[in-house]
Protein backbone atom coordinates (compact mmCIF):
# COMPACT_ATOMS: atom_id res chain seq x y z
CA UNK A 1 0.00 0.00 0.00
CA UNK A 2 1.62 3.17 -1.31
CA UNK A 3 1.67 6.44 1.32
CA UNK A 4 -0.82 8.87 0.53
CA UNK A 5 -0.70 12.89 1.92
CA UNK A 6 -3.34 14.98 2.58
CA UNK A 7 -4.32 17.95 -0.31
CA UNK A 8 -2.44 21.04 0.74
CA UNK A 9 -4.90 23.34 3.23
CA UNK A 10 -6.78 19.84 4.20
CA UNK A 11 -6.36 19.27 8.35
CA UNK A 12 -7.01 15.88 10.56
CA UNK A 13 -8.16 15.58 13.68
CA UNK A 14 -8.93 12.30 15.33
CA UNK A 15 -11.84 12.74 18.09
CA UNK A 16 -12.32 9.53 19.86
CA UNK A 17 -12.61 6.73 16.69
CA UNK A 18 -13.64 9.24 14.60
CA UNK A 19 -11.71 11.07 12.03
CA UNK A 20 -12.68 14.57 11.22
CA UNK A 21 -11.07 16.99 8.33
CA UNK A 22 -10.63 20.67 7.78
CA UNK A 23 -10.81 21.83 4.04
CA UNK A 24 -9.55 25.07 4.41
CA UNK A 25 -9.99 26.14 0.79
CA UNK A 26 -13.38 25.29 1.02
CA UNK A 27 -13.83 26.24 4.30
CA UNK A 28 -15.64 22.62 4.69
CA UNK A 29 -15.86 20.27 7.32
CA UNK A 30 -16.16 16.39 7.76
CA UNK A 31 -16.86 13.73 9.78
CA UNK A 32 -15.82 10.16 9.25
CA UNK A 33 -17.32 7.92 12.35
CA UNK A 34 -15.33 5.02 13.39
CA UNK A 35 -12.94 4.60 11.50
CA UNK A 36 -9.88 6.76 13.54
CA UNK A 37 -8.16 3.94 14.57
CA UNK A 38 -7.52 2.78 11.15
CA UNK A 39 -5.35 5.74 10.30
CA UNK A 40 -2.18 6.99 10.52
CA UNK A 41 -0.12 10.25 10.35
CA UNK A 42 3.26 10.04 10.12
CA UNK A 43 5.87 12.68 10.59
CA UNK A 44 7.00 13.02 7.22
CA UNK A 45 3.72 14.59 6.49
CA UNK A 46 2.01 10.79 5.19
CA UNK A 47 -1.11 9.29 6.05
CA UNK A 48 -1.66 5.79 5.80
CA UNK A 49 -5.31 4.39 5.52
CA UNK A 50 -4.73 1.19 6.91
CA UNK A 51 -7.97 -0.13 5.26
CA UNK A 52 -9.72 0.55 1.81
CA UNK A 53 -12.73 1.01 3.42
CA UNK A 54 -11.10 4.47 4.87
CA UNK A 55 -8.72 4.79 2.10
CA UNK A 56 -11.26 5.26 -0.52
CA UNK A 57 -13.93 7.49 0.65
CA UNK A 58 -10.95 10.30 1.43
CA UNK A 59 -9.70 9.87 -2.10
CA UNK A 60 -12.85 10.24 -3.44
CA UNK A 61 -13.66 13.36 -1.11
CA UNK A 62 -10.39 14.57 -2.40
CA UNK A 63 -8.87 15.35 1.01
CA UNK A 64 -5.69 13.19 0.30
CA UNK A 65 -4.06 12.14 -2.91
CA UNK A 66 -1.32 10.08 -3.83
CA UNK A 67 1.93 11.69 -4.57
CA UNK A 68 5.63 12.06 -2.92
CA UNK A 69 5.70 13.37 0.35
CA UNK A 70 8.75 15.73 0.65
CA UNK A 71 7.46 18.29 3.40
CA UNK A 72 7.32 17.74 7.09
CA UNK A 73 4.06 17.51 8.76
CA UNK A 74 3.11 20.93 10.98
CA UNK A 75 4.29 22.37 14.41
CA UNK A 76 2.62 20.19 17.08
CA UNK A 77 -0.86 21.43 17.57
CA UNK A 78 -0.93 22.92 21.26
CA UNK A 79 -2.81 21.04 24.34
CA UNK A 80 -6.05 22.28 25.09
CA UNK A 81 -5.65 25.51 27.46
CA UNK A 82 -5.91 24.85 31.37
CA UNK A 83 -5.99 28.60 32.31
CA UNK A 84 -8.08 31.28 30.92
CA UNK A 85 -7.28 35.37 31.01
CA UNK A 86 -11.11 35.71 29.68
CA UNK A 87 -12.89 37.68 32.72
CA UNK A 88 -10.52 37.33 35.12
CA UNK A 89 -10.04 41.27 35.73
CA UNK A 90 -11.46 44.32 34.74
CA UNK A 91 -8.67 46.62 33.83
CA UNK A 92 -9.05 50.18 33.30
CA UNK A 93 -9.75 51.35 29.96
CA UNK A 94 -7.45 53.70 28.73
CA UNK A 95 -8.16 56.40 25.45
CA UNK A 96 -5.45 54.96 23.69
CA UNK A 97 -6.87 51.36 24.02
CA UNK A 98 -9.92 52.85 22.79
CA UNK A 99 -7.94 54.35 19.66
CA UNK A 100 -6.72 50.69 19.26
CA UNK A 101 -10.18 48.69 19.03
CA UNK A 102 -11.08 51.38 16.76
CA UNK A 103 -8.51 50.93 14.11
CA UNK A 104 -8.20 46.95 14.71
CA UNK A 105 -12.32 47.19 13.86
CA UNK A 106 -12.58 49.54 10.98
CA UNK A 107 -10.26 47.27 9.04
CA UNK A 108 -10.59 44.18 10.61
CA UNK A 109 -14.70 44.26 9.89
CA UNK A 110 -13.95 45.17 6.51
CA UNK A 111 -11.41 41.85 6.20
CA UNK A 112 -13.79 39.85 7.66
CA UNK A 113 -16.32 39.88 5.80
CA UNK A 114 -15.09 40.61 2.35
CA UNK A 115 -12.99 37.69 2.82
CA UNK A 116 -13.43 34.06 2.76
CA UNK A 117 -12.42 31.58 5.62
CA UNK A 118 -8.86 30.32 3.87
CA UNK A 119 -8.22 33.97 3.29
CA UNK A 120 -8.47 34.55 6.72
CA UNK A 121 -6.38 32.12 7.81
CA UNK A 122 -3.62 32.65 5.15
CA UNK A 123 -3.72 36.35 6.46
CA UNK A 124 -2.94 35.19 10.08
CA UNK A 125 -0.39 33.17 8.61
CA UNK A 126 1.52 35.90 6.54
CA UNK A 127 1.87 38.38 9.62
CA UNK A 128 2.58 35.47 12.53
CA UNK A 129 5.14 36.82 14.83
CA UNK A 130 6.20 34.36 18.10
CA UNK A 131 4.00 34.12 20.90
CA UNK A 132 5.50 34.10 24.34
CA UNK A 133 5.45 30.42 25.64
CA UNK A 134 3.52 31.48 28.54
CA UNK A 135 0.73 34.16 29.40
CA UNK A 136 2.75 37.92 30.09
CA UNK A 137 0.49 40.43 31.59
CA UNK A 138 0.54 42.59 28.63
CA UNK A 139 -1.60 40.31 26.61
CA UNK A 140 -3.57 39.25 29.55
CA UNK A 141 -4.56 42.72 30.33
CA UNK A 142 -5.15 43.29 26.28
CA UNK A 143 -7.50 39.94 26.26
CA UNK A 144 -9.48 41.82 29.26
CA UNK A 145 -9.65 45.09 27.43
CA UNK A 146 -10.61 43.58 24.56
CA UNK A 147 -13.33 41.63 26.42
CA UNK A 148 -14.86 45.09 27.89
CA UNK A 149 -14.56 47.20 24.31
CA UNK A 150 -16.08 44.40 22.30
CA UNK A 151 -19.69 45.40 22.93
CA UNK A 152 -19.05 48.63 21.27
CA UNK A 153 -18.06 47.20 17.91
CA UNK A 154 -20.85 46.41 15.17
CA UNK A 155 -21.59 43.33 13.49
CA UNK A 156 -20.99 41.09 16.89
CA UNK A 157 -20.54 37.61 15.34
CA UNK A 158 -19.82 34.26 15.96
CA UNK A 159 -15.87 33.24 17.78
CA UNK A 160 -13.80 33.16 14.52
CA UNK A 161 -15.21 36.85 14.12
CA UNK A 162 -14.43 37.65 18.09
CA UNK A 163 -10.69 35.92 17.61
CA UNK A 164 -9.83 37.46 14.07
CA UNK A 165 -10.74 40.95 15.65
CA UNK A 166 -8.79 40.00 19.07
CA UNK A 167 -6.10 38.31 17.14
CA UNK A 168 -5.89 42.16 15.12
CA UNK A 169 -5.98 44.09 18.37
CA UNK A 170 -2.95 42.00 19.58
CA UNK A 171 -0.80 42.90 16.49
CA UNK A 172 -1.62 46.26 16.38
CA UNK A 173 0.76 46.07 19.87
CA UNK A 174 3.35 44.02 18.38
CA UNK A 175 2.05 41.36 20.27
CA UNK A 176 0.63 37.61 19.39
CA UNK A 177 -0.96 34.82 20.16
CA UNK A 178 -1.56 31.07 18.44
CA UNK A 179 -5.37 31.04 16.79
CA UNK A 180 -6.90 27.58 17.12
CA UNK A 181 -9.38 25.61 15.78
CA UNK A 182 -10.81 22.66 17.54
CA UNK A 183 -13.80 20.43 16.78
CA UNK A 184 -16.14 17.80 18.55
CA UNK A 185 -18.30 15.08 17.78
CA UNK A 186 -21.88 14.03 18.77
CA UNK A 187 -23.01 16.81 18.10
CA UNK A 188 -20.34 17.94 15.56
CA UNK A 189 -19.08 21.26 16.43
CA UNK A 190 -16.54 23.53 15.73
CA UNK A 191 -15.18 26.85 17.57
CA UNK A 192 -12.08 28.75 17.83
CA UNK A 193 -10.07 30.28 20.31
CA UNK A 194 -6.73 32.36 20.90
CA UNK A 195 -3.93 31.25 22.94
CA UNK A 196 -0.74 31.41 24.80
CA UNK A 197 1.00 29.00 25.96
CA UNK A 198 -1.92 27.26 28.28
CA UNK A 199 -4.36 29.82 28.95
CA UNK A 200 -6.80 30.64 26.40
CA UNK A 201 -7.23 34.73 25.95
CA UNK A 202 -10.91 34.73 24.91
CA UNK A 203 -12.93 31.97 26.40
CA UNK A 204 -13.17 29.65 29.73
CA UNK A 205 -10.89 27.06 29.72
CA UNK A 206 -13.78 24.77 31.02
CA UNK A 207 -15.82 25.24 27.88
CA UNK A 208 -13.34 23.99 25.48
CA UNK A 209 -12.15 20.62 27.70
CA UNK A 210 -14.28 18.82 24.89
CA UNK A 211 -12.81 19.70 21.92
CA UNK A 212 -10.05 18.16 19.80
CA UNK A 213 -7.64 20.81 18.53
CA UNK A 214 -7.51 20.09 14.09
CA UNK A 215 -5.39 23.58 13.17
CA UNK A 216 -3.49 26.10 14.83
CA UNK A 217 -2.07 29.54 13.23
Amino acid sequence: MNALAARPGVHFAVVGDDLVSLDVPNGAYACFPGVGSAIRFADDGSVWPLLSEVREPLLEAGLLHACPVTRPRASPLPALPTNSAWRTAEPKVEPSDRIRMAAAAVRGVTAYWARPFGALLAEAGRRRQAPPERLDSEIGRDAQVFDRLLPFVPFQGECLFRSYLLLRFLRLAGRDARWVIGVQTYPFQAHCWLQVGDTVLDDAAERLCGYTPILAI
